[in-house]
């Protein structure tokens, strides 16, 4: 079931690319480039490197990481997840999962790979219990093509500008949600 999900993404992936570019006009890079001298790195530098590439995610993701654990907590503890989850039920309800999936898939814009774990937390350690094997899959394809992680919406920023990065954030997640709703429904038909 793993590849499929892979599969149907790869499918997906290459949909939403032709379809971005008559969005983005972007420049075509060469496919061939020059490769600089291969040189020996210094630990020092690697180190740096490796610290500038890291030290938005410590100091951005970590505590908005902490915050939406903590902030999950509080709403199971009060009683208000319900509240937040019946304005989502027609995205639910359109991608044929139960209204409590909603919490992981809205948590995996903080980080994508705690959206198992997530779902682990909401539904208990026996998914097989709680969802079906379509709605597994469903799940998985929603998951891997509708929701970006903030990570991304970083580097789109960083590449378009603001503006540019929240509106194909958008779009990413209307794009993915509707697909993985299809795909729920085009094999509906076939069960």
């Amino acid at each position: 079931m793993a590849f499929s999900v892979f599969a149907t993404s790869f499918v997906a992936g290459l949909i939403w690319s032709f379809g971005i570019k008559k969005v983005i006009h972007i420049e075509m890079e060469p496919l061939l480039l020059e490769l600089p001298p291969y040189r020996k790195p210094l630990l020092g530098n690697v180190l740096a490197k490796s610290w500038i590439r890291m030290k938005d995610f410590v100091y951005v993701v970590m505590p908005l990481l902490a915050l939406g654990g903590v902030a999950y907590g509080i709403f199971e503890i009060t009683g208000l997840t319900n509240i937040i989850i019946k304005p989502f039920s027609p995205i639910t309800t359109w991608l044929g999962l139960p209204d409590i999936t909603i919490i992981p898939l809205v948590f995996g814009f903080l980080q994508k790979d705690l959206t198992v774990t997530m779902l682990l937390s909401v539904l208990g350690s026996n998914i097989s219990l709680a969802l079906t094997p379509l709605q597994i899959y469903t799940f998985g394809i929603a998951s891997t093509i509708g929701i970006p992680c903030i990570i991304a919406l970083g580097v789109l920023i960083k590449e378009f500008g603001f503006k540019k990065a929240l509106s194909l954030t958008i779009l990413s997640i209307i794009y993915g949600l509707l697909f993985a709703g299809l795909v729920w429904r085009i094999i509906s038909i076939f069960k």
